[in-house]
């Protein structure tokens, strides 16, 4: 009698066949599936974008060996799974869909990123050729998945630095850049990863398999996305009908004892992991008679995704045979928005939109960016998929290798499922722990239906070992030249955000020249363009921008060029299209702003200050507003009013600083985390402009070069481009002014033919005056030490 476990089961090929095969590249493969939901790159933009670039070295570096290795042993034969057709047929659709795309270069990167992961599922599908190997690649997943997983709940404890936020989930970003993101990734592999506690015979190895099981099950319910839990649960259903129909009985009676256990331990944590769960208001309406699904939907940003849904709807519409462009959704996302909130249905929509990058539907993004010819392709790839499976099912009669597909397949449901109101495939994680189960179903080790296999010619053989090694060696210089790139636009926002614009706009540059398809840099460098005056370089790339990156931030700082350029039909056109596309609140803010000074700048003194004083009420909290109706207030002769408001503002500004003075103070014994540094440095660049305007409207003010100088001393302190030399400026500047009000005040009290209330009030304004001047010898002083 044999033991249960891979022994139990025989390769579907002949010996021969398994011991030509590469086992290194087998192993390097392994590696690969380790390293990749965990590599990141500290200094890169983003976790994902990483990830990309491994796959993309890594994939292009294993074909390459494969090619060098088959031509050294003088034989390649390849087996290719009929899923490859349907695959063919997407990505012919992404090409096809460069007709209408505003960016081709974007579509060609998405292409490159759809070919190198087809490739990871043709690699898989020949590689693995023995039951033992799949349990190899799966541990590889889970180990790397367990590790995430860990490292996740570390910074949700605040072991770790996590994630920005006020919930404490949010702190749990992993190595995925989003808790979400990691949720998906574990909910992929949770079933697949039973095929670990049925084939391995070491006990220790089954004992750590469940022990990763049951953590990575806890962090799932932990997160608590619900597409994933509700993705889970169907794909549990299906596998449990899926074993109805075949009735794969051995694994599990062998395996029974290492079943009980995981039944037990997924109980167990789900009793400490899972929060409060919908069971009760499935039977019991809640107390406003709101539906379960209901409160799911609101819980789940349902309102935000139904929006994303209906604006990629309105670009299929205008483009349905085709679409918009393979990863033009993003671009063309702002420009739909407005189309959509123009309709019947769009004007119910009130709330601000904030842009998407993803439609939080793969099925209905690829709708709206490959058409018509796209959806047929991925409905064939879907229907090929699992008419494959069940082809396949139905001629493997062992049991050992029904129930290891079953498992893997339930794992590919809970993507495709979860992908209806998420992105998975979007991330390079989820899409590769997606295409590696699905190499493990259509490989080897399950038989060969479904597959055919073709064996190279050998004169055949060094011309594509050697094209192969070509292409492996230019995508991983281009990958490589990419990342480069990437970090020098991280260095180039980080000098940004501290204030050095001529060295962000040198790395900016010098990544644009390296990159393959450059977006949002252009808007940065035009940010730190626009920060040293150069107004009509900052024009150029915003305008490039249009068909790079397209986002509410763009239609604004067009709008603040048009105003310096005096172009006030340009910056109406931009503001009325940015108004009309319902954006974030600061932004709408921003932009009533922009429009009092177009209103100003046309004579319209009056509609100005009706737009200031409403943004005022609405954001008594934004400095800008104050001295620019202060402006206008003086402009149309009123000029009490107009100093009222000013001082308000003053009050304000001198209250901020005090806040950002006591914030930045506290960092000493407190971290001041990137994030808060980044918010610190923009609110100092907005009381920045603030008091400049405020400065030229009242030059005679000492309080508002006093808190000029305060902001200076704060500026250098972040080092944001001021020095100590600009604050005593600053600090001369009111003493000066404070001098010039007391010796007029001293002319007026040798009057003598003052009231003794006016006398009694000079001595108190003189009195006021001299405070200030002390305080101001007194910082003088400080800054000379």
């Amino acid at each position: 009698m044999k033991l249960p476990g891979i022994a139990a089961s025989r390769p579907n090929q002949d010996p021969s066949t398994i011991a030509r095969r590469p086992r290194g590249l087998l192993l390097a493969f392994a590696v690969l599936c380790f390293a990749i939901p965990l590599f990141v790159w500290p200094t890169a933009s983003e976790y994902g974008y990483t990830k990309s670039i491994l796959a993309l070295v890594g994939v292009g570096t294993l074909y390459a060996t494969w090619g060098i290795l088959s031509w050294r042993r003088g034989t390649w034969t390849v087996r290719v799974p009929r899923l490859i057709f349907p695959f063919a047929l997407l990505v012919l659709s992404a090409l096809l869909s460069m007709l209408n795309a505003v960016n081709s270069s974007v579509v060609l990167q998405s292409v490159a990123l759809m070919l190198c992961f087809g490739g990871t599922f043709l690699l898989a599908s020949n590689l693995v050729q023995h039951p033992r190997d799949v349990t190899a690649i799966l541990f590889a997943l889970l180990a790397a998945g367990t590790l995430a997983a860990i490292y996740g709940l570390l910074q949700y404890a605040g072991v770790v630095p996590g994630g920005p936020g006020d919930n404490p989930l949010d702190a749990i970003i992993s190595t995925m850049g989003n808790r979400n993101y990691l949720g998906g990734y574990l909910a992929y592999l949770l079933l697949p990863s039973i095929v670990l506690l049925v084939r391995l015979r070491s006990r220790i190895l089954r004992t750590l398999s469940l022990a990763m099981i049951a953590v990575c099950f806890g962090v799932v319910l932990f997160v608590n996305q619900t597409g994933t839990i509700v993705a889970l649960s169907i794909a549990i259903v299906c596998l449990i009908a899926g074993w109805a129909i075949f009735r794969p009985v051995a694994p599990i009676s062998s395996s029974r004892r290492w079943l009980i256990a995981l039944v037990l331990s997924a109980t167990l944590v789900g009793l400490f992991a899972a929060p409060s769960g919908p069971l009760n208001s499935v039977v019991v309406l809640s107390d406003d008679g709101s539906t379960w699904f209901s409160e799911v939907w609101a819980r789940s940003s349902g309102q935000t995704r139904s929006e994303d849904w209906w604006i990629a709807l309105e670009m299929f519409r205008d483009h349905p045979v085709v679409g918009v462009g393979l990863g033009n959704y993003k671009l063309e996302f702002v420009p739909y928005k407005v189309a959509f909130l123009s309709t019947p249905r769009g004007a119910s929509y009130t709330a601000p939109i904030a842009r998407a990058a993803q439609a939080h539907s793969e099925y209905i993004q690829v709708l709206a960016e490959l058409g018509i010819v796209g959806g047929i392709a991925t409905l064939w790839l879907i229907v090929f998929l699992f008419a494959g499976v069940w082809i396949r099912l139905r001629a493997n009669r062992r049991e050992w290798e029904q129930f290891d597909v079953l498992l893997l397949v339930a794992g590919i449901i809970v993507f495709c499922v979860h992908a209806i109101v998420s992105f998975p495939a979007h991330l390079p994680a989820s899409s590769w722990a997606a295409v590696v189960l699905l190499g493990l179903v259509f490989s080897p080790a399950y038989g060969d239906k479904q597959t055919f296999s073709f064996r190279l010619p050998n004169r055949t053989i060094p011309v594509l070992a050697i094209f192969l090694a070509i292409i492996g060696i230019a995508v991983s210089f281009i990958a490589i030249r990419d990342l480069g790139a990437n970090i020098q636009y991280q260095r180039g926002v980080q000098f940004l955000d501290a204030g050095e614009p001529a060295e962000a706009e040198a790395l900016l540059s010098a990544s644009i020249r390296c990159d393959f398809a450059a977006r949002q840099t252009y808007y940065y460098l035009a940010a730190a363009q626009l920060q040293q005056g150069k107004i009509e370089q900052a024009a150029e790339n915003l305008e490039l921008c249009l068909t790079r990156f397209i986002s509410e931030e763009v239609y604004l700082q067009l709008a603040n060029v048009s105003l310096s350029r005096e172009d006030l039909e340009a910056a109406d056109r931009y503001l009325d299209f940015l108004m009309a596309s319902h954006p974030p609140r600061d932004i709408e803010v921003q932009a009533s702003y922009l429009r009092a000074l177009v209103a100003q700048r046309r004579g319209d003194g009056q509609t100005a200050a009706e737009i200031l004083e409403r943004l005022i009420a609405a954001r008594p909290d934004y400095v800008r507003a104050y001295p620019a109706l202060g402006y206008v207030r003086r402009s149309l002769g009123q000029d009490a009013e107009a100093e009222e408001i000013l001082a308000a503002g003053l009050d304000l500004i001198v209250n901020r600083i005090d806040q950002l003075v006591a914030m930045v103070s506290a960092s000493e014994t407190v971290y001041l985390t990137a994030e808060r540094y980044k918010e610190i440095s923009r609110d100092v660049l907005g009381l920045q402009d603030a008091l400049a305007l405020q400065t030229s409207i009242a030059p005679n003010d000492e309080g508002a070069y006093m808190a000029l100088g305060d902001l200076h001393q704060l500026n250098a302190v972040l080092q944001l481009g001021s020095t100590p030399q600009m604050a005593a400026s600053a600090y001369e500047r009111a003493a000066s002014i404070v001098r010039s009000k007391l010796a007029l005040l001293q002319a007026q009290q040798e009057q003598g033919d003052l009231l003794a209330s006016e006398r009694e009030q000079i001595e108190t304004n003189a009195a006021e005056l001299r405070g200030k001047l002390q305080v101001l010898s007194i910082a003088l002083d400080r800054l000379e030490d």
